[in-house]
């Protein structure tokens, strides 16, 4: 779509840049709004239950298997992901963009993300985060509503955040890229995040997918899969975690006869997955479980 608008008779490339970044602050300021996060009385933020289960069966499926396995692709641009891994005393996260970090779970967002700014040096570009840890190193106090819960204010505050890089302040515009667009002009921006995606996906030999339905008009996700299928490393398990019986098809359609034997859609969302795949695979004696469980 972001080619189709710049061959509209009369349209200015100025134009164009200033709907992209009017659309960005839409959806970045209405998901500040929409997800709040839980806030005690010291001034911690934690992550909500189901975030804090997710990251405690990464450590578990982590410590089962001795080493770290588990990497995390996710089209979300929240920092719900983000803040779990953080919280995590034995985790942490890498965007894939960034030097070190060994050990940390690798969390690829390939739809951007509401804390990456951008270099403003043209020959540059680089994105820029402002991690979770420092923007709440860097507010120090948060004021929780009548809930008990604040927002996260990382996209709207990124201008303030004084991030530099090139000798120069950064583009204060998250890094987000619409999904119905075409994805093809954020290459030079993300293009090293999405290769990583495909090169997890091609070590892979376990494959969990949930909160997403695969909807057909969705090539992009259709072509990363393909790219990280080329070389794979023997599937064992490709399990979908929705309760929408009608995405089974539509992903067995992606695999193919090679892999659909691998293939299970377990009726579950988000918040359910994390005790299914402890029960399913064996890892609940793990010491990481017992503590999420304890």
């Amino acid at each position: 779509m972001g080619r189709m608008l710049g061959r509209l008779p009369g349209a200015r490339e100025e134009s164009i840049e200033e709907t992209l970044v009017a659309f960005r602050e839409v959806i970045s300021g209405t998901l500040e709004k929409l997800i709040a996060v839980p806030c005690d009385r010291t001034n911690t933020v934690h992550p909500p239950a189901p975030y804090v289960n997710f990251a405690k069966v990464i450590a578990a499926i982590n410590e089962n298997a001795g080493a770290p396995v588990c990497s995390v692709i996710t089209l979300n641009y929240d920092v719900l992901t983000d803040l779990a891994l953080y919280s995590h005393n034995s985790l942490g996260y890498n965007y894939g963009f960034e030097n070190g970090g060994n050990g940390y779970v690798p969390l690829l967002k390939l739809h951007g993300s509401l804390n990456w700014g951008r270099c403003l040096n043209p020959e540059c570009r680089k994105i820029i985060p402002w991690h979770i840890g420092q923007y709440l190193r860097d507010t120090m106090i948060l004021l929780p509503n009548d809930n008990g819960t604040v927002e996260l204010r990382l996209a709207s505050r990124l201008r303030s955040a004084q991030l530099r890089h090139c000798d120069r302040a950064i583009d204060p515009t998250p890094v987000i890229v619409p999904p119905t667009w075409n994805k093809t002009d954020y290459a030079p921006t993300l293009v090293g995040v999405w290769q990583q995606a495909a090169d997890n996906l091609s070590d892979a030999e376990n494959i969990f997918v949930c909160g997403y339905s695969l909807p057909e008009t969705d090539s992009f996700f259709k072509y990363l899969y393909a790219l990280g299928a080329v070389g794979r490393a023997l599937i064992r398990r490709f399990w979908v975690f929705d309760p929408d019986p009608n995405v089974e098809g539509r992903f067995r359609d992606l695999l193919g006869p090679a892999s659909s034997s691998k293939f299970k859609r377990w009726p579950d969302t988000f918040v359910d997955m994390p005790n299914r795949l402890v029960s399913n695979l064996s890892i609940g004696m793990t010491r990481a479980w017992k503590a999420a469980s304890a």
